[in-house]
């Protein structure tokens, strides 16, 4: 390249690396930053995606705080404080995953799993398929899941889970998926105990905010009010 051309090439560099610093409200971009914990955009973005199969009339930022809020957001302070934990919960869930891949049917497993009896029922006991009543995760997996599918795992405040979607309720509003109530089973591998869990979402409603603006901007100003420099 011609050394006539450098100083034109170096300030269009700097102008772009200033530009995506102000879009991404940089330090801690690509994500949602709550205190030392990032919470990458790919992450919520996958969420997100799937929690509007079931949820089409919301928009993308009013998706993204129910999963935060639905214990989401207290989820990755939880995993990022307990990696150890969670690293074998995360071993211990692959290995039953991997049962399931092999043909192994869900609701046997959950029933070896938790010590259960044939005849018991290993479904968690029906309910509306908010985030409220599953979780923000959980949720978001349950609405784009279809009767007899499972997956997972998922990154859950209780640990990593694998769901199953046993059924869908009201015949008349099936289509509509966050109104008709549903029974899910799961494979839950704990990360920690409940005074972790409680610490979390503590944590969760008090440190420093910071990352993308556009993800801050989404969510509710009393939430982000003196955590973040962020102006909206």
């Amino acid at each position: 390249m011609n050394s006539r051309h450098l100083p034109f090439v170096l300030v269009i560099g700097i102008v772009a690396v200033v530009a995506f610093a102000m879009r991404t409200n940089w330090p801690g971009s690509g994500g949602l930053r709550v205190g030392e914990v990032l919470i990458p955009a790919s992450e919520l973005d996958q969420a997100i995606a799937e929690m509007s199969v079931g949820f089409p009339q919301f928009g993308e930022a009013t998706l993204r705080w129910a999963i935060l809020d639905g214990g989401y957001g207290p989820a990755w302070i939880l995993h990022q404080r307990l990696p150890t934990a969670s690293q074998a919960a995360r071993q211990a869930a692959d290995k039953w995953r991997q049962r399931l891949v092999d043909g192994e049917d869900f609701l046997s497993l959950v029933r070896e799993n938790q010590g259960l009896e044939q005849h018991q029922d290993p479904c968690d006991f029906p309910g509306p398929p908010r985030p409220d009543h599953l979780g923000g995760r959980v949720c978001a997996t349950v609405a784009s899941l279809r009767e007899g599918e499972w997956a997972g795992p998922v990154r859950t405040l209780v640990g990593w889970e694998l769901v199953f979607l046993d059924r869908r309720f009201d015949d008349e509003i099936k289509d509509l998926r966050n109104r008709a109530g549903v029974r899910i089973a799961r494979l839950r591998f704990e990360v920690g105990e409940e005074t972790d869990r409680d610490a979390a979402k503590q944590a969760w409603n008090q440190l420093p905010l910071s990352g993308s603006s556009e993800i801050l901007a989404g969510l509710p100003a009393n939430f982000r009010a003196e955590r973040t420099s962020f102006k909206n």
